[in-house]
């Protein structure tokens, strides 16, 4: 199954153009050879690399990737998934991001879907915002001891639609500050395999409409001072007009007869 795979990390040593150009030339066999595409970029600190490719490629690829001295800090952003490549055409293109370019906007010849989620963590790190990530041996030294009591939530009734209800701890306050609504269908498969088999519009429309039971079944978990946070597609949010008025209708309670 092809997959997108994206980490970010940082240099072990000041890295400049050439050394850049050998990362590519050290990469380029082997992409070409099995078949994987993808963009890096750099900061002059940081890496941020997309891989896409055969799943058990890319995860072995990774694996690689990590043991090599010219980086440190690897944290992985995303692996999921794809239905087709935003790469196919650059076994591995790079873009070196200058300050002085004060770069916002990646360049337009990147054709990347700009409502997909890959843009999104581009356009992130392009404007700097992916430096506090924290990286798996970081994260194994955050000891936070949390009791929660057993919530039974039962199915939303009629529908193949679910949400899975992923609980963010605060470790400041030893606690859960809110919950995350992830999309399943009753088989579990995960949003991007759902929302694949929908033409574009009609993805969007149903993207939106979902947030209705999220909303719904994500209530009845919430505490005082805890809240939920729901996923959108970006096209859902810019081709309908409506989408704040609806959200807002989600989230008043039902009348009873």
């Amino acid at each position: 199954m092809l997959r997108q795979l994206v980490y970010r990390s940082r240099a072990t040593q000041k890295m400049s153009e050439p050394d850049i150009d050998k990362i590519v030339a050290d990469s380029e066999p082997f992409n070409q050879a099995n078949d994987v595409t993808g963009l890096l970029l750099f900061d002059g600190e940081f890496f941020f690399q997309v891989l896409e490719g055969e799943g058990d490629v890319i995860h072995g690829l990774f694996e690689h990737i990590k043991t090599d001295p010219r980086h440190t800090n690897i944290v992985k952003v995303l692996d999921s998934a794809c239905a087709k490549r935003d790469f196919g055409k650059w076994n591995l293109r790079t873009l070196i991001l200058k300050p002085e370019s004060q770069c916002y906007w990646l360049p337009s010849d990147l054709t990347v879907r700009r409502d997909s989620r890959v843009f999104s963590l581009l356009n992130s790190f392009a404007t700097g915002r992916w430096r506090s990530c924290v990286s798996a041996a970081e994260r194994a030294t955050v000891q936070c001891t949390i009791a929660t009591s057993q919530i039974d939530l039962t199915p939303y009734p009629s529908s193949d639609i679910q949400f899975a209800f992923q609980p963010i701890v605060d470790t400041r306050i030893g606690g859960i500050s809110s919950y995350e609504a992830l999309l399943r269908n009753s088989e579990g498969r995960y949003p991007e395999l759902i929302l694949a088999d929908l033409p574009e519009q009609q993805r969007y429309e149903f993207d939106l409409k979902s947030k209705g039971i999220a909303i719904t079944q994500g209530a009845k978990l919430l505490q005082p001072g805890q809240s939920l946070s729901v996923n959108l597609l970006p096209g859902a949010i810019t081709t309908n007009a409506r989408v704040v008025s609806q959200l807002l209708h989600y989230l008043k309670p039902p009348v009873s007869g």
